[in-house]
């Protein structure tokens, strides 16, 4: 398969053709090869949005309009590209789903999730 991809697309609201479930896929490519300013909300982002401002999503996330303004919000102006991989391989290998390493966040103390288990555990 070969993606034509025209560069005066600038929002994923312009792209009628792609199905919501490719929305990633399609901001992934954006981001990555055309240095646009599009954010990625899969799994890992939307839990890691999820747990850092104590936001509760839909249960399919990337349908999430909630989830999905939060990521837009938070992004950077630049580099979103990196951004996005950034916060891909935090989900997956600090902010996981079952038995996440808080100890190795940067940030844990304005992390809402983990300020929660500290109250818990008190």
């Amino acid at each position: 398969m070969i993606l034509t991809y025209d560069t005066t697309l600038k929002t994923k609201k312009q792209v009628t053709f792609i199905p919501q479930e490719k929305i990633d896929w399609f901001q992934a490519i954006c981001s990555q090869a055309f240095g646009q300013p599009a954010v990625v909300l899969d799994t890992n982002v939307a839990r890691i949005i999820e747990r850092f401002f104590g936001i509760e999503g839909e249960r399919v996330k990337s349908r999430c309009k909630i989830l999905w303004q939060a990521a837009e919000t938070v992004a950077p102006d630049t580099q979103v590209g990196l951004w996005n991989l950034t916060l891909l391989d935090f989900g997956a290998k600090v902010c996981t789903a079952r038995n996440p390493r808080c100890s190795e966040c940067p940030i844990p103390e304005r992390c809402n999730w983990y300020k929660s288990i500290l109250n818990a555990n008190k």
